[in-house]
């Protein structure tokens, strides 16, 4: 819903006044609202703040989408997407204000990304208004103990891993985001048994724009997504009954294990060989 879009792009966004139509002239004024605990109302008054006309706006967008996709059984709207970049008391009372808004209109899940408030004194945990919580951990492998965490805190909350990849395998950078497809395998297999949820997205990133740098490299792309298949079809296909168990490192020597102890086991083992329990 607001994403980091403002952090680079900001030239291009529709909000930038240097474009001829809109409240904003600098990246940092998308979290500033002009009231945090009401919505604005329906009818436009040009004579309203910047602050006003973005939180008008900004509405405006998020009531058309719970409209368009009201009948679609698949949606999950992601409230807020990192921005560290942003004053953080106003980026967290932005995002609460627009989980409300959501909540009000839609019966889908919402999720928020928390890695980069935390600080601000705000914990989405304890939002009864937040469903899903997404983490961008990094290095992309070694979290398998910070999810299990995660998954046994109180209360319950699902853990998803939204981002995983913004740029993976391409060999020419020093990067230390970069991804390549053998450290993809293991982090999907780390997250997963950990007991969260895991998408890889389709954005540009991976090539499906034609003009973006990453187009060149899609025989390294579908590498990477039939590394991904490989986990969902395992628990699609395998009769895994994968929402009894939940993660139990402890339980095999490879430390990496999801399991109904007694009954059923899921072990990874990063560098093959032999595991044992």
């Amino acid at each position: 819903m607001q994403d980091g879009w403002t952090k680079t792009r900001f030239e291009h966004h529709p909000f930038n006044t240097a474009l001829g139509n809109g409240p904003l002239t600098d990246r940092r004024q998308l979290v500033e609202l002009g009231d945090y605990d009401t919505e604005m109302p329906d009818v436009y008054n040009s004579q309203w703040t910047r602050r006003q006309k973005n939180q008008y706006f900004q509405e405006c967008f998020a009531e058309a989408l719970c409209s368009e996709l009201k009948d679609c059984s698949n949606v999950i709207f992601e409230i807020f997407n990192e921005g560290e970049w942003y004053n953080k008391e106003d980026r967290r009372r932005h995002e609460t204000h627009f989980l409300r808004f959501f909540r009000k209109r839609t019966k889908a899940l919402l999720m928020t990304n928390t890695d980069h408030i935390r600080n601000a004194g705000y914990a989405p945990r304890e939002n009864s208004t937040v469903d899903i919580l997404s983490f961008h951990k990094k290095p992309w492998t070694g979290h398998y103990t910070t999810f299990v965490k995660e998954f046994r805190t109180e209360p319950a909350r699902v853990i998803f891993v939204s981002e995983p990849v913004p740029s993976f395998g391409l060999g020419q950078s020093s990067n230390e985001s970069e991804v390549t497809p053998d450290i993809l395998r293991s982090a999907v297999w780390e997250r997963t048994l950990s007991g969260s949820g895991w998408v890889a997205q389709n954005d540009t990133s991976f090539g499906w724009a034609a003009k973006c740098g990453m187009a060149k490299h899609v025989m390294l792309r579908d590498a990477a997504y039939d590394l991904i298949g490989h986990a969902s079809r395992f628990f699609n296909e395998s009769d895994v009954r994968f929402w009894e168990m939940a993660p139990h490192g402890e339980l095999a020597s490879a430390g990496i294990c999801l399991a109904q102890p007694g009954v059923e086991y899921v072990v990874y083992a990063p560098t093959g060989g032999i595991f044992y329990r």
